[in-house]
C-alpha cells in the first residue's frame, strides 16, 4: 500500500516546475539577438591601402549597431608583415572583432604560429590594433627553436620577434 503514495509524491515533485525555470521569468531580450549569422565568414583590414590581417571563422554573429563580430566554432588571423609576405597566423576556438577599432580577443585554445617557426600557446589572446601588440593576461608557453618558456602572460609585436613574458620560467636546451 505504500507503493502507491510513493509513486504519487514521486509524480507531484517530477512534474512541478519551478519560477526560475519557467519561460515567463526570464524577458526575451531582442537586444542581445545578433543582426545578422553566417558561415564561412572572412574579412580583411586594412591600413593606408595595405592589407593589415586577414579573419576568417567558421560562423559569426554580427551585431551592427555594436559593430561588433563574434566568431565562433574556429578563428583564424593571419598577420602580414610589412614586406606583404610573410604570415604570421592565430587559431582560436572563438573570438571577437571590434569594428571600429579593428581590436581583436580570441580565446579557448589559442595558438600562434610565426612564418620563422615560433609558437604561443594561451587560453585568451588579445590584438590592439592601435599599437599592433598582442598580449595575454593568461598562462603562456612560448616555443622557439630548442627554447621553451612559460609565463603568466606576455606582450609581443604582431610576429613574435619583440616578446616579453611575465613571470617566465623555462627549458633552454643548447643547439649542438
Amino acid at each position: 500500500m505504500s507503493y502507491p503514495i510513493l509513486f504519487i509524491l514521486i509524480l507531484m515533485f517530477t512534474s512541478c516546475e519551478s519560477k526560475e525555470s519557467s519561460t515567463e521569468s526570464v524577458p526575451y531580450n531582442f537586444s542581445e539577438q545578433p543582426d545578422q549569422m553566417s558561415e564561412n565568414y572572412f574579412s580583411t583590414a586594412t591600413e593606408l591601402g595595405k592589407k593589415k590581417y586577414t579573419l576568417w571563422t567558421a560562423r559569426v554573429e554580427m551585431f551592427t549597431n555594436k559593430k561588433r563580430v563574434h566568431c565562433l566554432d574556429s578563428m583564424i588571423v593571419s598577420f602580414v608583415d610589412k614586406k606583404q609576405n610573410g604570415m604570421t597566423r592565430i587559431y582560436a576556438h572563438a573570438g571577437t572583432w571590434d569594428q571600429r577599432t579593428n581590436d581583436l580577443s580570441a580565446t579557448k585554445n589559442v595558438s600562434v604560429v610565426t612564418a620563422d617557426k615560433k609558437y604561443l600557446f594561451t587560453d585568451t589572446l588579445y590584438y590592439e590594433n592601435t599599437n599592433n601588440k598582442l598580449y595575454s593576461k593568461t598562462d603562456v608557453m612560448f616555443v622557439q627553436a630548442n627554447d621553451t618558456t612559460w609565463g603568466s602572460s606576455f606582450e609581443s609585436d604582431t610576429h613574435l620577434e619583440n616578446i616579453t613574458i611575465f613571470n617566465q620560467r623555462g627549458i633552454i636546451t643548447p643547439s649542438e
